[in-house]
């Protein structure tokens, strides 16, 4: 498997997104409610693949190289 940070990336644009547009706005102005994204279920194929393969390769391969590299060592020292 190919890895890449496009899909991390992308994930972080939609969770930012996500939050920017959940500000408070009086019902009459706009015409969605925000979500909570704890009650957000993914279960489209196309992306559920794409979750489980950042969940279970990339996130664990970005904490692995960031313990390589000593990058928690120094915020550790900061």
């Amino acid at each position: 498997m190919k890895h890449s940070l496009a899909l991390p990336v992308a994930l972080s644009a939609v969770v930012i997104f996500a939050a920017a547009c959940g500000q408070k706005q009086s019902s009459h102005d706009y015409p969605y409610q925000a979500v909570p994204f704890t009650s957000v279920k993914v279960d489209d194929p196309f992306w559920g693949q794409r979750l489980k393969a950042s969940r279970e390769v990339t996130i664990p391969l970005a904490f692995r190289k960031c313990n390589e590299t000593g990058r928690y060592r120094n915020f550790e020292e900061a």
